[in-house]
């Protein structure tokens, strides 16, 4: 229990799901901004033919291209100066779908180490609540059948004490009998022989 609340303590709880995300959003953010880096200078080198078909001076694409990112280089910085505050704030909202979901994993274990488990409660903001309310009605499921089977099963444990107390019986009348039947025929031979 306190190795579960150490856990949610931390922002960053699964790198499966925290990780994926983070990493699949940093992609678009890179495929972005690329591709807005190069529409923009498609802007710009259109906006070079109508100039050079008005009489300005000729420039090689490397040049033009030069120009473009000396005029729009604080763009870059802007874009590299807040991913670090969008990758912050993605790990942050992802621990609300990978904090309940990282406990309904750890329960599920104990469930097959045949620990007890209480039914998870959310914290403000966490997300997956179908998930959690549907984990919570198996474990309400479970802790109702479980009084169930302990009657099955000590009432199946009483039903085998008696047929083995049967069984004791009847060995027991049987070698009595037996018993009983070799003293007389013990006694017989021995009159007999004596008599």
């Amino acid at each position: 229990m306190n190795q579960h609340k150490k856990h949610r303590k931390h922002v960053f709880v699964s790198m499966p799901i925290q990780g994926s995300i983070l990493a699949r959003c940093a992609g678009y953010w890179v495929v972005y901004h690329i591709f807005l880096w190069h529409v923009m200078f498609c802007y710009a080198f259109l906006r070079y033919q109508g100039e050079l078909a008005a009489g300005a001076p000729p420039q090689t694409f490397l040049e033009l291209y030069g120009n473009f990112a000396r005029q729009h280089y604080s763009m870059l910085v802007c874009c590299v100066a807040v991913l670090p505050v969008l990758a912050w704030d993605l790990v942050l909202y992802t621990h609300h779908i990978a904090g309940p979901l990282v406990r309904v994993r750890n329960d599920l274990l104990r469930l097959s180490r045949d620990e007890s488990v209480s039914p998870i409660r959310l914290r403000k903001g966490d997300l997956m609540h179908e998930v959690v309310d549907a984990f919570n009605l198996f474990i309400e499921h479970l802790d109702s059948t479980k009084p169930k089977q302990a009657v099955t099963a000590i009432s199946d444990e009483s039903a085998t004490l008696e047929e083995i107390h049967e069984l004791q019986s009847e060995v027991n009348s049987r070698l009595t009998s037996t018993s009983d039947a070799k003293m007389d025929q013990i006694l017989l031979n021995t009159e007999e022989k004596w008599g």
